[in-house]
């Protein structure tokens, strides 16, 4: 009888540990959240869990994770738009076409960064070097023209031709000696107030919904570029090590002090939020029970196959049947 049983269980065919695993789940889901979840237990071993993340082994292995995932797309020339469910797609491009804005004086200290003025005193100072060669440039040709033509040729060019001219001219030994220094000059004295302008055009309302769209535009051309390319950009970045740097951020701050004993209470005002529910209301509430039983049950009735499948087991039930 019991060598039926065995084999009974041991069949993969007749689902019964299938079956097991679903009591099992069934009888946890049925007990009171504040039963199955000990607040200061869940956060003592998120805290160990995410300490021991920040150590050299799970560092090593999360760099060779990214390292391997990379090089696995690295000839993948289709896109992550082919990948991503459109399911997931819609409701991230609401998100982020969402007409939000900052205000002006907050919009103003995040951009009023160094880098930010050195690029646009780098930009501005470009554009005005290249406006003053192409004045140079017009003044060679109009001084050509003059000997070409004569006198004749500085009254055919009229007005402006006098102009342009004179004005070429008289910045052209300033160019030689000053005028560069005092560009760079100008422009790093104006770039505070050009920041101005973008924080007051950035926060303007008005201009919220043409912000969201710029986001929803940056999110398909991620989603429209091709994955061999989105690696390469990556592995140029050096990920594995930014997957490192988040770890040693996650460990320092479980060895925080009090994130043990926040952890416990954000756990315990979930539980007062839920009251006397099970934790099968709470996952039906949050339209996770199907997640649920995908993460649980399935692997749970896998693990007992290989566990009665076991010689180990096996003598065990022996045993357990010898009497």
């Amino acid at each position: 009888m019991s060598d039926t049983a065995l084999a009974r269980l041991r069949d993969p065919d007749a689902g019964h540990l299938r079956r097991l695993a679903e009591l099992a789940s069934t009888e946890l889901l049925a007990q009171p959240l504040a039963d199955v979840l000990d607040a200061d237990f869940v956060a003592a071993q998120a805290a160990a869990v995410m300490i021991a993340l920040d150590g050299p082994t799970a560092h090593e292995a999360m760099r060779r994770r990214v390292r391997e995932a990379l090089e696995r797309h690295a000839e993948n020339q289709g896109t992550l738009r082919a990948e991503v469910p459109e399911a997931a797609i819609e409701p991230l491009k609401k998100l982020l076409g969402r007409p939000i804005s900052a205000s002006e004086s907050l919009t103003y200290r995040l951009i009023d960064q160094g880098v930010v003025h050195n690029l646009l005193a780098e930009v501005l100072e470009s554009a005005l070097q290249r406006f003053m060669r192409r004045a140079r440039k017009v003044d060679d040709r109009l001084k050509a023209v003059d000997e070409r033509l004569g006198g004749f040729g500085k009254r055919a060019r009229g007005l402006f031709g006098n102009v342009a001219s004179e004005l070429a001219s008289a910045v052209g030994d300033e160019l030689e000696h000053s005028v560069e220094r005092r560009i760079r000059d100008f422009v790093h004295q104006g770039t505070s107030e050009m920041l101005k302008v973008a924080a007051r055009r950035i926060a303007d309302p008005n201009q919220a919904a043409a912000w969201g769209e710029f986001r929803v535009a940056v999110l398909d051309v991620i989603l429209d570029t091709p994955i061999e390319e989105l690696a390469a950009e990556l592995q140029a970045q050096q990920p594995d090590e930014a997957a490192t740097e988040v770890l040693a951020t996650l460990g320092a701050a479980a060895r925080a002090e009090g994130f043990r004993d926040e952890v416990a209470r954000a756990v315990r005002r979930a539980q007062e939020e839920v009251g006397d529910g099970t934790l099968g209301a709470w996952l039906d509430e949050l339209d996770l029970r199907e997640t649920w039983d995908k993460a649980t049950v399935e692997p749970l009735a896998e693990q007992l196959a290989r566990v009665v499948a076991s010689d180990a087991f096996g003598e065990w039930w022996t045993q357990l049947h010898a009497d």
